[in-house]
Protein backbone atom coordinates (compact mmCIF):
# COMPACT_ATOMS: atom_id res chain seq x y z
CA UNK A 1 0.00 0.00 0.00
CA UNK A 2 2.86 2.02 0.67
CA UNK A 3 4.16 2.23 -3.19
CA UNK A 4 -0.04 3.95 -3.39
CA UNK A 5 0.64 7.24 -4.82
CA UNK A 6 -3.34 7.68 -4.53
CA UNK A 7 -3.62 6.45 -1.04
CA UNK A 8 -0.39 8.51 0.10
CA UNK A 9 -2.05 11.73 -1.31
CA UNK A 10 -5.60 10.99 -0.29
CA UNK A 11 -4.22 9.90 3.72
CA UNK A 12 -2.42 13.40 3.42
CA UNK A 13 -5.16 15.22 2.10
CA UNK A 14 -7.20 13.64 5.38
CA UNK A 15 -4.75 13.79 7.94
CA UNK A 16 -4.34 17.75 6.80
CA UNK A 17 -8.48 18.30 7.84
CA UNK A 18 -8.15 16.29 10.97
CA UNK A 19 -5.53 18.41 11.54
CA UNK A 20 -8.46 21.82 10.71
CA UNK A 21 -10.70 20.55 13.12
CA UNK A 22 -11.81 22.07 16.51
CA UNK A 23 -12.73 18.72 17.79
CA UNK A 24 -12.41 15.07 16.86
CA UNK A 25 -16.37 14.21 16.31
CA UNK A 26 -15.76 13.88 12.58
CA UNK A 27 -13.06 11.85 12.69
CA UNK A 28 -14.47 8.58 11.77
CA UNK A 29 -15.97 9.58 8.55
CA UNK A 30 -12.48 10.65 7.30
CA UNK A 31 -11.30 7.39 8.41
CA UNK A 32 -14.51 5.72 6.76
CA UNK A 33 -13.25 7.26 3.44
CA UNK A 34 -9.79 6.38 3.82
CA UNK A 35 -10.75 2.64 4.75
CA UNK A 36 -13.89 2.46 2.21
CA UNK A 37 -12.09 4.19 -0.19
CA UNK A 38 -8.90 2.88 -0.66
CA UNK A 39 -8.26 -0.44 1.37
CA UNK A 40 -11.27 -2.30 0.16
CA UNK A 41 -11.17 -4.96 -2.14
CA UNK A 42 -14.63 -4.18 -3.73
CA UNK A 43 -14.14 -0.81 -5.56
CA UNK A 44 -11.23 1.22 -5.63
CA UNK A 45 -12.18 5.19 -5.15
CA UNK A 46 -11.12 7.71 -7.71
CA UNK A 47 -8.81 10.52 -7.06
CA UNK A 48 -11.34 13.18 -8.31
CA UNK A 49 -14.55 10.90 -6.07
CA UNK A 50 -12.40 11.13 -2.89
CA UNK A 51 -11.44 14.66 -3.45
CA UNK A 52 -15.31 15.59 -3.94
CA UNK A 53 -16.00 13.83 -0.76
CA UNK A 54 -13.46 14.88 1.55
CA UNK A 55 -14.66 18.38 0.45
CA UNK A 56 -18.14 17.36 1.10
CA UNK A 57 -17.31 16.57 5.09
CA UNK A 58 -15.44 19.48 4.99
CA UNK A 59 -18.51 21.27 4.74
CA UNK A 60 -21.00 19.57 6.10
CA UNK A 61 -21.03 19.18 10.26
CA UNK A 62 -20.86 16.31 12.24
CA UNK A 63 -24.76 16.77 13.28
CA UNK A 64 -25.23 17.26 9.32
CA UNK A 65 -23.29 14.14 8.60
CA UNK A 66 -26.13 12.38 11.49
CA UNK A 67 -28.62 13.70 9.58
CA UNK A 68 -27.86 12.29 6.36
CA UNK A 69 -27.37 8.57 7.77
CA UNK A 70 -30.54 9.09 9.86
CA UNK A 71 -32.31 9.73 7.06
CA UNK A 72 -30.23 7.42 4.67
CA UNK A 73 -31.52 5.04 7.37
CA UNK A 74 -35.21 5.39 7.43
CA UNK A 75 -35.71 6.07 3.63
CA UNK A 76 -34.27 2.46 2.35
CA UNK A 77 -37.28 1.10 4.26
CA UNK A 78 -39.61 2.89 1.74
CA UNK A 79 -38.07 2.38 -1.01
CA UNK A 80 -35.74 5.82 -0.85
CA UNK A 81 -38.45 8.27 -0.42
CA UNK A 82 -40.42 9.57 3.14
CA UNK A 83 -43.70 11.13 2.09
CA UNK A 84 -46.78 10.98 3.92
CA UNK A 85 -47.17 9.28 6.74
CA UNK A 86 -43.62 8.07 6.56
CA UNK A 87 -42.38 11.37 6.48
CA UNK A 88 -44.49 11.61 9.82
CA UNK A 89 -43.41 8.84 11.60
CA UNK A 90 -39.75 9.52 10.37
CA UNK A 91 -40.75 13.82 11.58
CA UNK A 92 -41.67 11.93 14.98
CA UNK A 93 -38.29 9.90 15.50
CA UNK A 94 -35.98 12.78 14.36
CA UNK A 95 -37.72 15.03 16.76
CA UNK A 96 -36.88 12.37 19.39
CA UNK A 97 -32.99 11.76 18.74
CA UNK A 98 -32.47 15.13 17.61
CA UNK A 99 -34.25 17.27 19.78
CA UNK A 100 -34.93 21.49 19.49
CA UNK A 101 -34.25 20.79 15.92
CA UNK A 102 -37.03 21.51 12.70
CA UNK A 103 -36.88 18.18 10.75
CA UNK A 104 -37.98 20.37 7.82
CA UNK A 105 -35.69 22.91 8.13
CA UNK A 106 -32.83 20.53 8.53
CA UNK A 107 -33.49 18.63 5.62
CA UNK A 108 -34.38 21.91 3.24
CA UNK A 109 -30.78 22.96 4.26
CA UNK A 110 -29.55 19.85 3.14
CA UNK A 111 -30.60 19.74 -0.11
CA UNK A 112 -27.53 21.47 -0.89
CA UNK A 113 -25.06 18.34 -1.21
CA UNK A 114 -27.92 16.96 -3.66
CA UNK A 115 -28.04 13.57 -1.61
CA UNK A 116 -31.72 14.28 -1.24
CA UNK A 117 -34.40 16.32 -2.54
CA UNK A 118 -38.03 17.39 -1.81
CA UNK A 119 -41.15 15.73 -2.91
CA UNK A 120 -44.64 17.88 -3.09
CA UNK A 121 -47.17 15.40 -4.05
CA UNK A 122 -50.30 16.93 -5.23
CA UNK A 123 -53.96 15.52 -4.73
CA UNK A 124 -55.76 17.20 -7.54
CA UNK A 125 -55.72 19.90 -10.26
CA UNK A 126 -58.50 21.77 -11.34
CA UNK A 127 -58.04 22.69 -14.88
CA UNK A 128 -59.96 26.05 -14.87
CA UNK A 129 -59.06 27.87 -11.51
CA UNK A 130 -55.47 26.69 -12.01
CA UNK A 131 -55.21 25.47 -8.03
CA UNK A 132 -53.45 22.82 -7.05
CA UNK A 133 -54.14 21.34 -3.53
CA UNK A 134 -51.14 20.27 -1.85
CA UNK A 135 -51.31 16.93 -0.22
CA UNK A 136 -47.99 15.85 1.35
CA UNK A 137 -44.40 17.01 1.38
CA UNK A 138 -41.33 14.67 2.14
CA UNK A 139 -38.02 14.19 1.24
CA UNK A 140 -36.01 11.41 -1.17
CA UNK A 141 -32.93 10.54 -1.52
CA UNK A 142 -30.69 10.59 -4.94
CA UNK A 143 -28.83 7.73 -6.05
CA UNK A 144 -25.31 9.57 -5.14
CA UNK A 145 -26.52 9.32 -1.32
CA UNK A 146 -25.86 5.34 -1.69
CA UNK A 147 -21.93 5.66 -2.95
CA UNK A 148 -21.74 8.19 -0.24
CA UNK A 149 -23.42 6.18 2.44
CA UNK A 150 -20.79 3.17 1.53
CA UNK A 151 -17.64 5.68 0.89
CA UNK A 152 -18.31 7.60 4.42
CA UNK A 153 -21.40 7.33 6.29
CA UNK A 154 -21.20 4.01 7.41
CA UNK A 155 -18.06 1.55 8.52
CA UNK A 156 -16.98 -1.63 6.40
Amino acid sequence: MVNDVEFIMGFAKTKNAVDKLSNGDKVKFYGNLLVNGYLNDKDKISVDEFDEYLELINSLSYRELEYLSFFKEHSDKHRGILIYQHWEEFSKEFENKFPKRDVYFVYKRLERTGFISEVTETESVEENTGSLDIDSIGYKTESELSRFNEMVLKNI
